[in-house]
């Protein structure tokens, strides 16, 4: 048809390449860590040994492995079309809804790991999430506007699925990821190394 390489559409899942990197690059400003605990974002969050949410790390959330594996069919501030909410007040119901899984045991592709590392992301600058892909990752790769976090909302983004992009602009993204040359070489490795082959799927 007359889809072009300029041609902005939504990424759906695509998108958490985006996240991913946006995370790192935060990681690389000496904002966040990979072994950060939520609690260190937020005072909510339980601390207590005893609790299995404590053992919740950046690490794991990047990875799938968090053992927060609920849905938006379980959560609705997950769904793409949820503007009634803001990202904190998504992950507190994500919190709430409680583990399926132990931390770091099971691999399950979602959208809710995200949610929480946005806006653990959030709380750690005080910038809103596109805002911070933007400033960390798009303008740095000379991406164009169309590339941004449109859904659902500013204050409700959908950082595992809400982006648009294009072809160029993804293009320029890869290109970084085959270049090393946006953050450390330390976090690229992270990036690309498997953390999932011991655990269950």
């Amino acid at each position: 048809g007359d889809f072009s390489l300029d041609s902005a559409v939504p990424i759906a899942s695509s998108s958490k390449w985006y996240t991913a990197a946006t995370i790192m690059a935060l990681i690389d400003e000496g904002v966040m860590a990979l072994d950060d605990s939520p609690a260190e974002y937020f005072d909510w969050w339980a601390d207590d040994p005893n609790d299995p949410r404590s053992q919740v790390t950046v690490s794991m959330l990047l990875s799938f492995t968090s053992g927060f594996n609920t849905d938006a069919s379980e959560i609705s501030c997950l769904r793409l079309g949820a503007r009634r909410s803001d990202n904190e007040s998504c992950t507190h119901a994500i919190y709430d809804n409680g583990l399926s899984t132990e931390p770091g045991t099971n691999f399950a592709y979602g959208g809710a790991h995200m949610h929480i590392l946005g806006a653990m992301a959030e709380a750690a600058t005080g910038e809103t999430f596109n805002t911070l892909f933007r400033t960390r990752i798009a303008e740095p790769l000379g991406m164009s506007d169309a590339t941004y976090l449109a859904f659902s909302s500013e204050d409700n983004p959908q950082p595992a699925g809400g982006f648009i992009s294009t072809a160029s602009d993804y293009a320029l993204f890869l290109q970084m990821l085959l270049n090393q040359d946006l953050f450390a070489p330390e976090l690229y490795q992270a990036m690309f190394s498997d953390h999932t082959a011991e655990v269950e799927r």
